[in-house]
């Protein structure tokens, strides 16, 4: 049987292992990249560093899959490791599509490099799906780019349940529920309306939220929509194809979305909305209000227990000075502090950290303030600018003796200055430890000469601390990482820290003494996954997690720890 060109692509693994210097002209960018395009500045940034530093974390790429084969090549018709000129298999006879880094490829261009660092895989379509949604590239390309995931996998194998999306794409299953539920509801259109206003908080780029969007499910069919159809005779329920959605319910969540985006909506706003066409009225009226309008009061009673609808009552708009703001540098001796703000959040600075880490990169966070009226500026001569975000900057900048920092200048007055500083917290999601030590794991393994503690000074992180907690990585699975993770965030509710437990990076120091229970780091892993989880399902401290942890090194388990003095 003549040789196909699916045998010689089995081989590939075999043919070209580990990195290859892989020739630019035959990389492809993937249609399908999940998340926004690029924009230019991001390209650009990259491009610098990789002109200073050179490209660190190599691509992954596989065999383009429409045009797998590059010129004239073609296979031996008896051997696959031959072409058809009786001559090995060379780099530059495939074309290559891209799996994990197009902003590494773009950026490459850019400088004009003529190979790429890289690894040639061979993925089924699941797997190609999980390779390019796990990369950090796409996991920093915001909620939208998450969700065109979950529907990648899906398509690429329809009878996984929603539990295994989550699973393989590192989700929660209930969210990969929620995008199931407002996925088939969105036409093409909608979903460009998304694209270009989705907010991705990890780059600061300003939109309509993940929550927010959620919303508008409430238009679909509700509880009759069930994300796949049952086929006779078949009693697994697949997530792909979706039901069918009326083209009309589809262009009313377009058209809702649009109103949501033009007046700049949080999820409440879209509620509201969503409730003012449920009772009948036109998006038009409410677009020409320019804010949302009072809506019906009437609700379902087992929904309030009691308690005012707090969406009943009419928001108070943003001015239109809050919405376009300048983008000066000013000088940094005549900005002051909103003095509510600062003594809101004063405990939360760690204002040396943040110089050593401004001194490190050069580079300084873009603040957030307001221009001071003339009546203002008579009573206080010494100031033109009042400070609403970014305070840890500005004081980094005044201890390292910056004169100027970049701002956006707002003309509004002192308390739509605190209002734009707490949505601004609400729309960040700050990293917690676990994700600030597993990244700094990863560049110290890729670069055995990088220095713990100036890495630690660059990502804010306490340098003796970091070299405690470094050590405690490696004994955290993906499944003790996410447990920390969810600790930490079920004690956050939109952005304000509200107290309550959560397995803090002082706790995991005391896990090192855990390294020797096995020889076998897997089981190790094990091991503390146990000690982490009973920590943080029985709230155990500081105190109590070193008798935990002796406990388990006596060879206890650590689930029969308070049965101990019975």
């Amino acid at each position: 049987m003549a040789v196909q060109i699916q045998d010689v692509l089995a081989l590939l693994l075999e043919l070209f292992p580990d990195i290859q210097q892989i020739p630019y002209t035959n990389i492809h960018p993937n249609p399908d990249n999940p998340g926004a395009p690029l924009s230019d500045q991001e390209i650009q940034e990259l491009a610098d560093n990789l002109a200073d530093r050179g490209l660190v974390n190599p691509m992954k790429v596989q065999p383009h899959p429409v045009n797998p084969l590059a010129g004239r090549a073609q296979p031996h018709p008896d051997n696959p490791r031959l072409t058809a000129e009786g001559r090995p298999w060379a780099l530059g006879d495939f074309n290559y599509q891209i799996l994990a880094g197009e902003r590494r490829y773009r950026a490459a261009g850019r400088l004009g490099w003529a190979t790429l660092a890289g690894f040639i895989l061979n993925p089924t379509a699941e797997e190609a799906v999980e390779i390019t949604h796990l990369d950090n590239d796409v996991r920093q390309r915001g909620w939208w780019a998450g969700y065109q995931s979950i529907e990648q996998l899906i398509k690429a194998n329809p009878r996984l349940t929603q539990r295994q999306v989550g699973t393989r794409l590192k989700m929660d299953s209930g969210r990969v529920n929620r995008a199931l539920g407002l996925l088939p509801l969105l036409n093409p259109e909608a979903r460009g309306l998304i694209v270009a206003n989705c907010n991705n908080s990890n780059k600061g780029i300003w939109g309509i939220s993940e929550s927010a969007v959620l919303r508008l499910a409430d238009l679909g069919p509700g509880s009759a929509l069930k994300p796949g159809v049952k086929k006779s005779g078949d009693d697994s329920q697949k997530l792909w194809p979706y039901p069918a959605i009326l083209a009309e319910t589809q262009d009313l969540v377009r058209r809702t979305l649009a109103v949501a985006i033009d007046e700049q909506m949080t999820e409440g706003g879209v509620k509201g909305l969503v409730r003012w066409v449920q009772e009948g009225h036109k998006l038009e009226d409410h677009k020409a209000k320019g804010s949302t309008p009072k809506v019906s009061e009437k609700v379902d009673d087992s929904e309030t227990d009691g308690e005012e609808d707090e969406d009943s009552v009419e928001p108070i708009p943003w001015s239109e000075n809050s919405k376009h703001p300048e983008h000066l540098e000013i000088p940094t001796s005549r900005i002051r502090v909103n003095a509510f703000i600062a003594q809101s959040y004063a405990h939360s600075l760690n204002v040396e950290r943040k110089a050593l880490s401004m001194q490190a990169i050069g580079y300084a966070n873009e603040i957030g303030v307001r221009r001071l009226s003339n009546e203002e500026k008579k009573a206080d001569p010494d100031h033109d600018y009042e400070l609403f975000n970014e305070i840890s900057t500005l004081k980094g900048a005044e201890m390292l003796g910056w004169p100027f920092l970049k701002a956006m200048v707002y003309d509004i007055d002192e308390w739509e200055g605190i209002r734009l500083h707490h949505a601004i917290l609400r729309h960040s999601q700050p990293l917690t430890w676990v994700e600030v030590y597993a990244g700094m794991e990863k560049i110290l393994a890729e670069d055995a000469n990088e220095n713990v503690a100036q890495l630690a000074i660059t990502v804010q992180e306490d340098p003796v601390l970091a070299a405690k907690v470094l050590p405690v990585m490696k004994l955290l699975n993906e499944s003790t990482q996410k447990m920390i993770w969810e600790s930490i965030q079920n004690c956050i509710e939109e952005g304000m820290d509200m107290g309550g437990y959560r397995f803090s990076k002082h706790l995991a120091i005391l896990l090192k003494r855990l390294e020797g229970v096995s020889k076998n780091l897997l089981e190790t892993q094990k091991v503390v996954e146990k000690v982490v989880r009973f920590a943080i399902e029985n709230e155990i401290w500081s105190d109590e997690i070193g008798g935990l942890v002796d406990w388990v090194l006596a060879g206890n388990d650590p689930d029969e720890y308070f049965e101990k003095e019975a």
